[in-house]
């Protein structure tokens, strides 16, 4: 079950659903309820670094796999469930704190 995200100065339940289009790419998010602006602790983002590391170990085995044979298919299978299992982990561990100008 994903952890329940709530705004850092309302409580309020926000769900990612209905700010993603809103707002993009931006680093800070607007609660709905209160208006107030938040984001991500520093913690979670330092969480997202070995997501990259892993993304590209995961392609360079899988495609190793595609240029060198099957040799390659069980580094390949185990680099992606590594990665996948620590994305689950870094959502899970998603924590917001109130964004200052």
């Amino acid at each position: 079950m994903p952890p329940k995200m709530t705004c850092p100065m309302c409580g309020s339940d926000i769900r990612g659903r209905s700010l993603i289009s809103q707002y993009g790419l931006k680093s800070d998010r607007v609660c709905p309820d209160c208006g107030g602006k938040y984001t991500s602790a520093p913690k979670t983002n330092r969480r997202q670094f070995p997501i990259i590391f892993l993304a590209f170990i995961a392609l360079g085995t899988v495609t190793a796999v595609g240029l060198n044979g099957l040799g390659w298919l069980l580094p390949a299978i185990l680099s992606n469930i590594i990665l996948w299992c620590y994305v689950g982990y870094a959502v899970s561990r998603t924590n917001y704190v109130q964004h200052y100008d």
